[in-house]
């Protein structure tokens, strides 16, 4: 396969289709789900999220467990503790991911998370370094996921958290952590940013393979599997600066199928779907690995050919008439296609890319203009030499 062939792939279209086939491709029915197998908003992010639960709350058992004992808290506290550190992570996920709206739900659930943040800060009697702890841990995550809104709603659900347990517990502030306190909160200090951010490591790759996969979709026209237009004028800028810079030659080629709009007319719009696909496929195997081939319009296609003067251009052109002769069909015997060929070397007067299509343009108007099914090259009047 050819470099460029490898380009092509992971490409779609980006601009409107001509002749009915954009229409056809939209009235293809769309995929039918099981409302169960169905993926839901939000799934994933609460997935992503059991995790962290599952390490902070069950570090911040240990953390809390030292500050409550040294707080004197009753016996039902570390029942309710128990069951926060190792029951609640499970139960949050498992709450989300039946709930119509997983995403919401888990935005629930963080509220929930910073809820008892703020009641344990009272039941450890303010104890500082698992407060602190756990209260910028807590407001991290709600940054991360939501902002500065979420962080709002965080500090304000923390204070009703701390509000409720204020006639459970009373206010007795002891700032001063004693030492079991301090090193039973060194596990949570080390490990739980680390854990979110391997976490965050990873989505950020995961969104980094999304962003180059949706770029190369926004690059290959998805019919006739070459390069979009846009892309395609992306490469013709840089080869024509290339060329100009190192005063090599270069040559553009655009091609036009004779007769595309008969042939939807006589033979329905997806055959002329399957046309596009065999000139695709048929021009990616009569191209060289260094030149780039693009969809230019419905029925219009464009070459860019480095290293290559307008007369090795119009050899390549025959071949590629010829290749065109030969596609058969085998729902159409009678079927034939023929295609008119303009073709521009790249000279000292092509003063940008837009110049070099037009010359290509004006060439291809000739051929249709001398009968169609020839080839034509663009002569420019003006004393020059082409590159090369």
């Amino acid at each position: 396969m050819s470099a460029h062939s490898s380009q092509h792939l992971g490409q779609t279209s980006d601009h409107a289709q001509v002749d009915g086939t954009q229409q056809i491709l939209a009235a293809e029915p769309e995929p039918v789900f099981f409302s169960a197998l169905k993926p839901r908003r939000g799934s994933s992010f609460v997935k992503r999220m059991h995790w962290p639960r599952i390490i902070g709350m069950g570090l911040a058992f240990f953390m809390i467990g030292a500050a409550i004992q040294q707080a004197g808290a009753p016996l039902w506290a570390w029942a309710v503790l128990f069951l926060n550190g190792f029951a609640w992570p499970h139960l949050a996920y498992l709450w989300a991911m039946r709930s119509g709206d997983p995403f919401r739900a888990e935005h629930r659930n963080q509220l929930i998370d910073s809820a008892s943040g703020g009641f344990w800060v009272v039941a450890i009697d303010f104890n500082l370094i698992p407060a602190v702890l756990m209260l910028t841990m807590l407001s991290m995550n709600h940054v991360s996921i939501g902002g500065v809104g979420a962080l709002l709603r965080s500090l304000i659900v923390m204070a009703i958290g701390a509000l409720v347990a204020l006639p459970l517990f009373g206010f007795n502030p002891q700032l001063t952590p004693s030492l079991h306190v301090i090193i039973a909160s060194i596990p949570f200090m080390v490990t739980y940013p680390v854990a979110v951010g391997v976490i965050s490591y990873r989505l950020a790759q995961q969104l980094s393979q999304q962003k180059r996969r949706f770029e190369a979709l926004s690059q290959r026209d998805a019919l006739s599997g070459l390069a979009t237009r846009g892309y395609w004028e992306t490469r013709l800028a840089e080869e024509f600066s290339r060329s100009r810079r190192q005063k090599r030659p270069a040559t553009l080629m655009l091609i036009d199928i004779d007769n595309f709009k008969h042939i939807n007319d006589t033979h329905g719009h997806l055959l002329g779907d399957t046309v596009i696909r065999l000139i695709g496929e048929m021009l990616d195997t009569q191209t060289r690995a260094g030149d780039f081939v693009g969809r230019f319009g419905g029925d219009e296609f464009a070459l860019i050919l480095p290293e290559t003067s307008g007369s090795n251009a119009i050899k390549v052109a025959q071949r590629i008439q010829r290749a065109l002769s030969a596609v058969t069909i085998p729902e159409q015997p009678d079927f034939s296609m023929t295609a008119s060929v303009g073709v521009a070397q790249l000279s000292r007067n092509v003063s940008s890319p837009r110049d070099w299509v037009s010359s290509a343009d004006n060439a291809l108007y000739q051929a249709k203009r001398s009968g169609r099914n020839c080839i034509r090259v663009f002569e420019d009047d003006r004393a020059d030499e082409p590159f090369g």
